[in-house]
């Protein structure tokens, strides 16, 4: 219903790599990251061990951003010619400087800054998106001021916002969408999401996001549905005639505020509030409930129907060019399993890269997670709707492959 509204808003989005959204802003300044990368030093090849370990600290930048790092090098003999680094996202690396190098038996360990500017979000071109359909979780929506769902019997709009969303979604076809209405992340949806319940917050998009098999979580906020002259919606006759005869003031609002977390660190890689109004010319105790065919006639309605039509586009999109992750669900052998099937787009024959992943601790003890390029590559031999198998080229143990580690397509 959704999904096939035209017309659409473009909203300027800047992304700080530290996955902090700056809304509304057309530009961002510069601001200086640090990463670490490691790689196995072979046959005394300092400098290509060094290139190597450098190359995976930008590649733990663009995890954190779901954005692409690659690197052309050109080694003769033994020395380091030529080295090429490019970032596909919206942010751009304007330099590097080593902080921190390390030896420890044949393991080099480097730290260091990159210059990163956030930049205007591109939208990707269809032949370099990956494919896949993204599995998304769409949660209940918080309702912030529930009073005003009293006119109109609008009490329903926190669940049935997430059928509307998951339907439009599904619609689209970049996304595998997953309604789960009954969960919701915000126990005080005032501050949703606060810094001081961030931590928590994270903690559950997380949870929420390994239970339901999913990569993204959408969760949100109801802000206003907010009527703007309430007398107008007074029970009386007299109010009842010019009401019809609109010479009332029946401006109603809407304004949602919308939130996407990832599902493999937590945290909040798209914010966007969306506001709209209409005029609702029914009598104040005439139930019409949110999402049902009296409520997409009205006025007002239809203006809640454009607004979403411009939310889901703006989701699929700002979605459709992040990389496709999964978790490995079992490792046997050179053998992996791993939650994302046939409904996803995967099929036999196609390799995904693994990535490691490991729990890190903040200064404050908070859980988080680091994915490790493993540098080897699986190809898929079975598929079965929800989940698929695959073959490793060298045996899981061997490389330290186990459950809960990473599947990515770029």
């Amino acid at each position: 219903m959704v999904a096939d509204l035209p017309g659409r808003r473009g909203y300027g989005l800047c992304r700080l790599i530290a996955l902090v959204l700056l809304l509304g802003a057309s530009w961002c300044q510069a601001a200086w990251m640090t990463a670490t990368g490691r790689a196995e030093v072979v046959a005394g090849q300092y400098d290509l061990a060094r290139q190597a370990a450098r190359d995976d600290a930008l590649r733990q930048l663009a995890l954190g951003t779901q954005a692409r790092v690659s690197s052309e090098s050109a080694v003769e003999q033994g020395q380091l010619t030529r080295d090429r680094l490019n970032v596909r996202s919206d942010v751009q690396i304007r330099g590097t400087r080593i902080l921190d190098e390390q030896v420890s038996g044949n393991m080099m360990t480097l730290t260091l800054a990159a210059d990163v500017v956030s930049l205007p979000a591109a939208t990707c071109a269809a032949n370099t998106a990956n494919g896949y359909r993204k599995p998304v979780a769409v949660l209940g929506f918080a309702l912030q001021h529930p009073e005003q769902a009293l006119i109109g019997q609008l009490q329903n709009v926190d669940r049935a916002l997430s059928g509307v969303l998951t339907q439009a979604l599904n619609e689209r076809g970049h996304m595998l969408a997953l309604e789960a209405s009954h969960l919701r992340l915000y126990e005080d949806p005032t501050n949703a999401p606060a810094r001081q319940t961030d931590r928590q917050t994270l903690t559950q998009a997380l949870e929420t996001a390994k239970h339901l098999g999913v990569q993204f979580v959408i969760s949100g906020v109801v802000r206003n549905i907010g009527v703007r002259a309430p007398e107008s919606f007074q029970r009386s006759a007299w109010n009842n005639a010019l009401r019809g005869l609109g010479m009332r003031d029946t401006e109603r609002s809407f304004e949602v505020e919308l939130f996407v977390h990832d599902g493999f660190s937590g945290e909040v890689i798209y914010q966007q509030r969306y506001q709209t109004s209409g005029n609702r010319h029914l009598a104040p105790d005439q139930a019409v409930p949110f999402a049902s065919a009296g409520f997409w006639r009205v006025e007002y309605g239809k203006a809640v129907q454009r607004l979403l039509g411009d939310l889901v586009a703006d989701v699929d999109e700002h979605l459709r060019c992040l990389p496709f992750m999964t978790r490995i669900t079992r490792a046997q052998g050179d053998l992996l399993q791993f939650n994302a099937g046939g409904n996803t787009g995967v099929r036999p024959g196609d390799e995904l890269q693994v990535y490691r992943a490991s729990e890190t601790y903040d200064a404050q003890l908070q859980k988080g997670m680091e994915l490790t390029d493993a540098q080897v590559s699986l190809k898929v031999i079975q598929v079965q709707p929800g989940f698929a198998q695959g073959r490793l080229e060298v045996d899981a143990g061997r490389v330290n492959i186990q459950a809960d580690d990473v599947l990515i397509a770029w």
